[in-house]
């Protein structure tokens, strides 16, 4: 990340989005060994890839600071992570819903992106969803 002193906003929403996503990242390890605990091994792969992914992402973003591409890698694994668990878990309702969470991503994009890319991602979500 690049920091001029005159864009000092921009800035502090960088940190804020690196703090959150590094949040994610532990709790994805957390939220794994869970799954492993009760034997659901697939289950528990999901969020640990999930981490993985998200640090990768991370260091890719350190070297080549693009934030239309850090944005889009972090709402699609979002999108994906939640859908993929759902799955893996028997379906929505065996999941406990768990794809509900994919509704972080039309909502992070409406707030870092656009209103056009948080309709798209929104569209997915349903379709997400219905499927389920």
């Amino acid at each position: 990340m690049s920091w001029n002193p005159e864009d000092e906003e921009r800035h502090r929403t960088e940190m804020l989005v690196l703090v959150g996503f590094t949040t994610g990242v532990a709790g994805a390890f957390i939220w794994a060994p869970i799954y492993a605990y009760y034997g659901e091994m697939l289950a528990a792969a999901i969020p640990f890839s999930y981490g993985m992914l998200t640090f990768a992402t991370l260091l890719v973003f350190h070297w080549f600071p693009n934030d239309r591409v850090y944005r889009f890698q972090q709402f699609a694994m979002l999108y994906a992570l939640p859908g993929a668990l759902m799955l893996s878990l028997g379906g929505f309702r065996a999941g406990s819903a768990v794809v509900i969470w994919a509704m972080i991503t039309p909502i992070g994009s409406l707030v870092w992106g656009s209103r056009k890319s948080a309709m798209n991602w929104f569209i997915a979500f349903v379709i997400l969803l219905a499927s389920s």
